[in-house]
């Protein structure tokens, strides 16, 4: 894996730790899933 998608997944990673400290909602839920979307997407 090259370095831009492993500092990619690690910006994910701190993007979902960010959402951790809010109740769960299905708005957090929604906002959990939006880095696996775009590290997934294809060009």
């Amino acid at each position: 894996m090259d370095e831009l998608k492993l500092r990619a997944r690690a910006y994910a990673q701190q993007a979902r730790d960010a959402l951790a400290v809010f109740p769960d909602s299905i708005y957090r839920d929604a906002l959990l899933q939006v880095p696996d979307f775009v590290l997934d997407r294809n060009n």
